[in-house]
């Protein structure tokens, strides 16, 4: 009776808890490729010392979402010096001051995308994590990667050829338009200026009969005058 009424009352939990899968389980000794996912300042939990906690996720095989973890104490020179020997493999630049660490640690989780052979090594209860180098799948994939970088360069090359092509007929289509509104212009000015020369020849005619007109009056007056000084002068004779 009394495990059954236990087991009534965590009947509610039962069915609210989700599994919890650890990925820290024993992962045999061998060679295998990983990436980092973590690297954390820590204290050991027996002695204290302070420790750069390094978290590798297996990418491939049998084990592959598992996880590992390397520490390194930097306490002492010696630890210090093996810590700087695994930055300069997995490419960390260190910072120049140490209180940076951390911040410096968790930019290069983020932007870091190489996959790293480790090996891994039991000596007694203990298993170390070494560190090869760098994988040939990281190298692979950055062939690809490159590959497809080319492929998009040419795109956008071929692209911004065609975006130049239609920039250059656009152009002379509105070169070709100005000229036309040019022509056009000089052709309307034109055209004025032939009928502000013949309405000036029209208002000018006119007047020019006139004076025409008058300078024959005025002949016409002239001779008359002539004529009679004549005939005067030979009655007077």
């Amino acid at each position: 009776m009394a495990i059954a009424h236990k087991l009534s009352q965590l009947s509610k939990m039962w069915k609210r808890v989700e599994p919890i899968v650890l990925s820290f389980l024993r992962v045999p000794d061998g060679q295998y490729t990983a990436r980092i996912s973590a690297m954390e300042l820590t204290e050991a939990k027996k002695s204290g010392r302070l420790q750069v906690e390094t978290t590798f996720e297996i990418v491939d095989g049998e084990y592959e979402g598992h996880s590992v973890k390397r520490f390194d104490g930097i306490e002492d020179e010696t630890g210090m010096g093996y810590f700087k020997g695994f930055a300069e493999v997995i490419g960390f630049e260190l910072p120049k001051e140490i209180e940076m660490l951390q911040e410096k640690m968790d930019k290069f989780v983020i932007k870091n995308s190489d996959l790293f052979d480790i090996t891994l090594k039991t000596n007694e209860d203990y298993q170390n994590v070494y560190v090869d180098g760098v994988s040939d799948m990281t190298l692979a994939n950055d062939e690809n990667d490159e590959g497809k970088s080319e492929e998009s360069e040419k795109l956008d090359d071929s692209e911004e050829e065609q975006e130049e092509e239609e920039e250059e007929e656009e152009g002379e289509e509105e070169e070709e338009g100005e000229e036309e509104e040019e022509e056009e212009k000089e052709e309307e000015e034109e055209e004025e200026e032939e009928k502000e020369e013949e309405e000036a020849e029209e208002v000018q005619r006119p007047v020019r009969g006139k004076i025409i007109t008058k300078s024959k009056q005025i002949t016409k007056s002239q001779s008359n005058v002539a004529m009679k000084q004549k005939f005067v002068g030979i009655k007077k004779k």
